[in-house]
């Protein structure tokens, strides 16, 4: 399996020492790292033009109760609204405020898609890299074991005990993701 590839460090300048302080002698920055940073910094610029998102006020139940609508009604019944003065009196729908909502769902519904195309590729991705890559140490792992047995040296006898330790130890309970905010993206 191929490394990926590492971009050099540079020297940081007087005035990046003083924003961020010194950096470890022993960080490595990678093209990887550098390509997501910059990834994120763009996402935080894309949340920055964005308007203003809702906060959950509402709970998410009574959200998820009220999507069974179709766009079609929504628009229906706003030109109703828009059009008989009998109904405009009722004060239970205000037409401006409506027709921004559906405008911004119809400008903003492609985005999401796009953005939710995009995260399923990139989980894939990771997940197929970190899938190849436990095949692998699965692999490297077996025949360190064999070696070992068969005579191998201290180090490499030290080196299984560490890969067993870390096979076995169990992965932390993940606790129950947070929706990002746009607070969040911004960060």
């Amino acid at each position: 399996m191929s490394k990926p590839p590492v971009a050099p460090t540079t020297v940081p300048t007087a005035q990046q020492l003083a924003v961020t302080g010194p950096v470890p002698p022993t960080l490595t920055i990678t093209q990887y790292k550098q390509m997501a940073d910059a990834i994120l910094g763009e996402l935080s610029n894309i949340a920055g033009l964005m308007p203003q998102l809702e906060k959950q006020v509402a709970t998410r139940k009574f959200v998820r109760s009220h999507l069974n609508a179709r766009i079609e009604f929504l628009e229906t019944a706003v030109a109703a609204v828009e059009m008989m003065p009998q109904l405009q009196v009722l004060n239970k729908l205000d037409v401006p405020s409506a027709q921004d909502a559906l405008q911004f769902i119809t400008a903003f519904r492609p985005v999401l898609d796009q953005v939710l195309a995009l995260a399923q590729a990139l989980k894939f991705t990771l997940d197929s890299k970190r899938a190849a890559l436990t095949t692998d140490a699965q692999n490297i792992y077996r025949i360190s074991v064999a070696m070992a047995q068969d005579g191998g040296s201290g180090a490499l006898s030290a080196h299984v005990a560490a890969m067993k330790r870390e096979r076995r130890r169990r992965r932390p309970v993940p606790e129950e993701q947070e929706v990002p905010t746009t607070e969040k993206l911004a960060a």
